[in-house]
């Protein structure tokens, strides 16, 4: 099996390390669509040619669709569906005489499939037992698992104030770790299937999948080895080495005695700029306000959100009005867009668009269309307002 080689660009650093590598990187699909574990995979000379082949126990997608896979390299050569989903494969000899080809075995629920040359040849079902009056009650209730216990855990800071994730336990034994903006489980793509041996012509052959449904396929180098690392005992070395700090300039000891006379003086002159910066601000804001040109309603009867794009190169224009009801809890019914406009510049559809029923934290994007009339280039400001009105005011 040919392995991928590493370009030359990378530089001596990546080279390096390259050759302190163990593993060649055979073959790496995230986006293969397998999905299995451990005892799902087996390898084998499945036809007697010499080339081992790799045969998956396939759950499927959500546990949906079970299949029966056979890959070649890194491509998927037979696909089988499967009744149930599988729980292990392996793969034996069943008689003696030559071509002394392996049968695969899949067992799947209470049923062992055995397959010969890829095609179906036996299957053997466990012997049903007796039910238990008092289990048979407990499987005809409805299954449902629920949290047992549920705590915080810190994202990204060890901070007081950090955000921090939910981590519920279910009573199914599994651990869930919430998002706290979009509340989906974030889990991670780890491997979840292992298989060591002889893969196609390669002897020493790790094939894994993830939990995401890739592929990953690792060769080890020949000339790999295998030896124990010696444990060091106590403080790194570099805990004993004086670090090079420089020596204080004549301009650093005149900044500090500055600092330590002046301090009052500066800390009074920051103080002065940051009043001016929040009074600028608040004007800016009020400016905004009275000449309706602030994107977010300043009165809490209307809780709305609204910004416009514009789109096209002229005459005609499309305007887009992405309306946002910003209230946790109360939707918004029963309103109107009015457009404030040049009319010997601009021509428009409607003066107004009805608003629909606003649900709370969803984007509404209403539009229409803008024809410029002047054919000297003027352009004027056209004013989405008083902004909302309600109906029959």
């Amino acid at each position: 099996m040919a392995a991928a080689s590493s370009s030359d660009s990378d530089g001596c650093g990546v080279e390096s390390n390259e050759a302190n590598l163990k593993w060649l990187d055979a073959h790496y699909d995230p986006m293969a669509n397998i999905h299995t574990f451990s005892a799902c995979l087996a390898l084998a000379d499945l036809h007697g040619d010499g080339e081992y082949k790799l045969v998956v126990g396939d759950l499927g997608p959500g546990g949906q669709q079970p299949c029966l896979k056979v890959l070649k390299g890194p491509l998927v050569i037979t696909e089988s569906p499967l009744p149930a989903l599988p729980a292990a494969a392996a793969t034996f000899l069943m008689e003696q005489h030559e071509p002394r080809t392996p049968a695969l075995a899949l067992a799947s629920g209470p049923c062992v499939y055995v397959y010969k040359n890829l095609r179906p040849y036996f299957k053997f079902t466990l012997p049903q037992l007796p039910p238990n009056p008092l289990e048979q009650d407990l499987w005809n209730q409805a299954k449902e698992t629920v949290i047992t216990t549920m705590t915080t855990l810190k994202k990204n800071l060890a901070d007081e104030d950090a955000v921090s994730c939910l981590v519920l336990g279910t009573e199914n034994k599994e651990l869930l770790v919430l998002d706290p903006e979009a509340f989906t489980i974030l889990t991670k793509d780890a491997v979840t299937s292992l298989c060591f041996g002889r893969y196609g012509r390669e002897d020493n052959t790790l094939i894994m999948t993830t939990r995401g449904g890739g592929l990953i396929i690792k060769i080890l180098k020949r000339t790999a080895v295998f030896a124990e690392g010696g444990t060091e005992v106590g403080p790194p070395p570099a805990q004993a080495m004086k670090l090079n700090v420089p020596r204080k300039t004549r301009l650093y000891v005149d900044q500090t005695l500055r600092e330590r006379e002046a301090g009052t003086a500066m800390h009074r002159a920051f103080q002065t700029d940051l009043y001016l910066l929040r009074l600028r601000a608040a004007r800016a804001y009020l400016q905004a306000l009275e000449s309706s040109l602030s994107p977010v309603s300043a009165t809490a009867r209307e809780p709305l959100k609204l910004h416009a794009v514009v789109q096209g190169l002229g005459p005609t224009f499309k305007l887009t009005l992405h309306l946002q009801n910003t209230s946790t809890t109360r939707p918004v019914l029963g309103l109107l867009v009015c457009f404030l406009y040049n009319e010997a510049l601009y021509s428009l559809p409607r003066a107004f668009l009805k608003v629909p029923l606003l649900v709370p934290g969803l984007n509404y994007p209403l539009e229409t269309f803008v024809e410029s009339l002047s054919n000297k280039g003027i352009s004027d400001i056209i004013k989405v307002g008083p902004a909302l009105v309600p109906h029959g005011r």
